[in-house]
């Protein structure tokens, strides 16, 4: 798993985390350790060789590939903290779907102005 993200954000990496965990606790292998890069931070471009470097000498070795084989590191490498992602007031995950209805509507609206017009374009053209 390589992950990207910002420490500006306080859930910073829960996506890959949560993921790399996840695929874990289904019977996943990992044979290789996850990255994570930080666009507020790091150099990414050194995490990602780091990481392809990893993954690719993993894929090489027969040995990693092995049913039933050690996993290269546990899930919580080089970071675990997974953050519960609480959106607040006035967000779709929550329910209150508000604006998200609002810019249904628009949209329904948009495709019949849009509808209505190559009707009366193409009844034109062909009159």
């Amino acid at each position: 798993v390589l992950g990207f993200g910002s420490t500006l954000y306080e859930t910073f990496q829960n996506n890959p985390r949560l993921t790399d965990k996840l695929l874990e606790e289904c019977g996943s292998r990992r044979f290789a350790k996850r990255g994570e890069c930080d666009d507020a931070g790091d150099d990414s471009d050194k995490t990602i060789a780091t990481w392809e470097k990893e993954v690719f000498a993993a894929l090489q070795d027969p040995s990693k590939m092995v049913l039933g084989s050690a996993p290269a590191c546990k899930y919580d490498e080089p970071a675990g903290t997974i953050q519960d992602k609480d959106v607040g007031q006035g967000a779709v995950a929550k329910g209150n779907n508000e604006m998200a209805n609002y810019m249904m509507y628009l949209l329904v609206i948009f495709v019949v102005a849009l509808a209505i017009w190559y009707q009366k374009t193409k009844d034109a053209v062909s009159a």
